[in-house]
């Protein structure tokens, strides 16, 4: 959607579907400076070096955000994909990724659904964030990511609860007519 949001740029709210990446795919940004927050992707995300749920390079902050599908990148050697960056140095917090990854270097940064992917190397910490198809569609879990949403601009995001679903995104703001 977006090749680079810049460092005070804000995109919220956002929900896609049916994504596909180009050289570095991300679904909303090639790459974020700023801060992305409140946006829900579902689709498969592909790019041929680096490919990543929400942005394919993120440097600033994604917060509250979901990405139901799967992240390829097509080129065989020195490539990252990432549930929610294919390259992140930057914040990731109360989002969750489920679907699977695939590039020579794989990375979710976030809570991800292990029946989907498996970690290449344990040695990373990924496993704290593991869930399993039955803990990511239950309260808990919700419970969990709506906990971990801290920053007052996204307060007026929550996750909601679904039986038998992943959780999806509502703005508690109220519509001024």
């Amino acid at each position: 959607l977006f090749g680079n949001i810049s460092t005070n740029a804000i995109v919220e709210g956002l929900s896609l579907s049916r994504m596909i990446g180009t050289t570095d795919g991300g679904s909303i940004a090639c790459v974020n400076n700023g801060t992305v927050y409140g946006c829900m992707v579902k689709g498969d995300v592909s790019g041929t070096t680096n490919a990543g749920g929400i942005c394919a390079t993120n440097n600033g902050t994604i917060m509250a955000c979901a990405h139901i599908g799967d992240v390829t990148t097509t080129n065989e050697t020195d490539t990252k994909a990432g549930g929610m960056a294919g390259e992140n140095s930057g914040t990731i917090l109360a989002s969750y990724f489920a679907g699977n990854l695939t590039a020579s270097t794989t990375s979710p940064q976030c809570y991800f659904n292990s029946d989907l992917y498996t970690p290449t190397s344990e040695d990373n910490g990924e496993e704290k964030w593991a869930k399993t198809t039955i803990d990511m569609i239950m309260q808990a879990f919700v419970n969990d990511l709506n906990f971990e949403i801290t920053d007052s601009r996204t307060k007026q995001y929550q996750f909601i609860y679904q039986p038998s679903e992943y959780p999806s995104l509502v703005s508690q703001q109220k519509n001024v007519e």
